[in-house]
């Protein structure tokens, strides 16, 4: 992940197969077949075989949500000064 550049894909012997333009992340999550990050309090998953895009509204938090962690069964909003759970 380079913040400038986007995503770079690589297959499982270390081959460059492409780029994934999202720009400006810090941190990004794998779930299943979907890579997560987090934009302005809203969750983007990304099908990484079918390329296919969904949003998930969050919770409102106060404060700024840093980062968020997809468990199987519940999602941890990271802020400055706290982790909250949600059930899924």
């Amino acid at each position: 992940m380079d913040r400038t550049s986007g995503i770079f894909v690589f297959d499982n012997l270390g081959n460059y197969r492409k780029k994934l333009p999202f720009t400006g992340l810090s941190t990004v999550g794998f779930r299943g077949d979907e890579l997560y990050y987090l934009v302005d309090g809203v969750l983007h998953l990304f099908q990484l075989y079918t390329l296919a895009e969904r949003t998930q509204p969050l919770p409102k938090v106060e404060g700024t949500m840093n980062q968020v962690l997809l468990g199987e069964q519940f999602a941890y909003l990271l802020t400055p000064t706290s982790v909250l759970v949600y059930k899924l």
